[in-house]
């Protein structure tokens, strides 16, 4: 059996604690061994300090179903987890769920438990397997929402890399590695659409990777409600085919699951990604994906458009919706007349995608505008911020950067006010996901930033104009002019044409 190559070797925990130097497997009793020194060396002592890993012994995994599992279900729920648990050791899997639990409980210890979980990847015990994946995604979403992009994309790298491997785009994989549980199976389908969603999610919002999944694993059965996992009541999966097909089929009352939409969702922002740039804003390529937006919205069924039920939210639908706006804007902002100069500092999530402004307002700013107004909406569900994924922020980071740019041209008091109240939203929205997620503190900077400057310069034109509306004519004249005789000589002229005018 294949084993993990690593990313960054890592000492155990024991050692990490005291900074010592150690090989993993035993630490060093030296405190001049600090961990500067190469923690793969191997290093022999008589201590009786063992390696633990940390999760095994924490309240990580209680925390985990509580504030991330419903942002990405993919690992077995709780019950099913507890007893795999106890058949086999998951060391790696445990590790990476301390981690991305620690965000929520014990951020003081997240660079510990990062270590921790690289260490345990690391390890040469540590296979090629569905578990692997897993724990890689989990540390791929946690360095994103750190804000350490290039890191979290070489684990999510890693993640695609062994599940290709593996075959976990096999539709027969889940049967195969499932041990007859039909939960497990679950898992490990939910586990392989998990990485195709954060393959596009990760591509779209972040601007810096190509797609790497697209059209592939396809035969893969779509995963199935949250309640019915949860439950353990695993229905026969349905199939993207039948899901692509189903609004065509006559008769057919078959019913998708939330997650199943999410899947589509992230398949029409795929398609966005792929069109050539630069396109013109006639091209029917434009007209064409905008039609899978739209008709994800029209054939949404009325179960699906209500986010909140009996006070929870209904996260995979969340984030349909979300990629769904997120989606529209990046199809349609480059041909919207919307000059996106004032937002040039918004850097967090994507490189700065400048765009000319012009005279019209066409269907695309309508389109983009709209959208930003349904992220907005978004934001003001009456649910906890920090318990939507952290992708959300990239999302509301490209809502901003639409309504700044709007607010920065934007004539009228009335409207202008709408607006900086829609801004507000943004920027209280990151504040909120930054006590959480470090990524969301820097795009909650840089929106700050550009709004004070945005907000400093509209104040300063509308003093200006406030200052020439009051002055009389003859003020003005005296004070445009340098030379005051030429505006004396002016104001003496007028003076004789009104007097003869008078005579006249």
């Amino acid at each position: 059996m294949k084993h993990l190559t690593p990313i960054v070797p890592a000492a155990c925990i024991a050692c990490r604690s005291r900074h010592l130097k150690c090989n993993g497997v035993k630490p060093s009793s030296s405190p001049t061994s600090i961990t500067m020194e190469s923690p793969t060396t191997p290093h022999h002592t008589n201590t009786d300090i063992t390696c633990q890993p940390i999760a095994t012994t924490s309240h990580y995994l209680p925390a985990y179903y509580h504030y991330i599992h419903p942002a990405h279900p993919f690992l077995p729920p709780s019950p099913t987890l507890h007893m795999l648990l106890s058949m086999r050791q998951l060391p790696h899997l445990l590790a990476a769920i301390a981690y991305l639990s620690s965000f929520h409980t014990q951020p003081s210890h997240t660079a510990l438990l990062l270590a921790e979980a690289i260490h345990q990847l690391s390890s040469p015990l540590c296979p090629h397997d569905g578990y692997a994946v897993q724990a890689n995604l989990l540390i791929a979403i946690g360095l994103d929402g750190s804000g350490e992009l290039k890191r979290a994309l070489a684990f999510f790298n890693q993640a695609v890399d062994i599940a290709l491997e593996i075959g976990m785009n096999d539709e027969r994989f889940a049967e195969k590695n499932g041990g007859g549980n039909r939960v497990v199976e679950e898992s490990w389908r939910r586990t392989w659409w998990e990485c195709v969603v954060l393959d596009g999610m990760v591509a779209g919002v972040h601007q810096a990777s190509s797609v790497r999944l697209e059209r592939v694993g396809e035969g893969v059965g779509l995963p199935c409600e949250e309640a019915n996992y949860i439950s353990g009541d695993i229905p026969p999966p349905n199939s993207l085919e039948e899901f692509n097909e189903g609004d065509l089929s006559d008769g057919d009352t078959t019913t998708f699951s939330s997650f199943a939409y999410r899947i589509a969702a992230i398949s029409n922002l795929v398609r966005i990604l792929a069109i050539p740039k630069p396109i013109f804003p006639d091209d029917p390529l434009i007209t064409k994906t905008d039609a899978y937006l739209v008709n994800w919205s029209l054939h949404l069924p009325s179960t699906k458009r209500i986010l909140i039920e009996d006070g929870r939210v209904d996260e995979m639908i969340f984030q349909a919706h979300m990629i769904t706006y997120a989606s529209t804007i990046l199809l349609h902002r480059p041909h919207a007349h919307l000059d996106t100069a004032p937002a040039h500092t918004i850097t967090s999530c994507a490189p700065h995608q400048p765009t000319r402004g012009g005279p019209t307002y066409n269907i695309h700013a309508a389109k983009v505008v709209q959208a930003a107004s349904a992220i907005a909406s978004l934001i003001a569900l009456p649910v906890p911020l920090t318990l939507h994924t952290h992708f959300f922020t990239c999302v509301v980071t490209l809502g901003a950067i639409i309504d700044l740019s709007r607010w920065a041209r934007l004539e009228g008091a009335e409207r202008s006010e709408d607006i900086r109240q829609q801004i507000r939203l943004y920027t209280g929205a990151l504040k909120t996901i930054a006590s959480v997620w470090p990524s969301a503190q820097k795009a909650q900077g840089q929106v700050r930033g550009a709004a004070h400057e945005i907000f400093t310069s509209r104040k300063l034109v509308s003093r200006e104009r406030e200052f020439w509306g009051g002055l009389l004519d003859e003020e003005i004249l005296g004070l445009v002019c340098e030379d005051g005789d030429y505006g004396a000589g002016l104001l003496e002229g007028r003076e004789e044409w009104d007097r003869e005018s008078l005579a006249g």
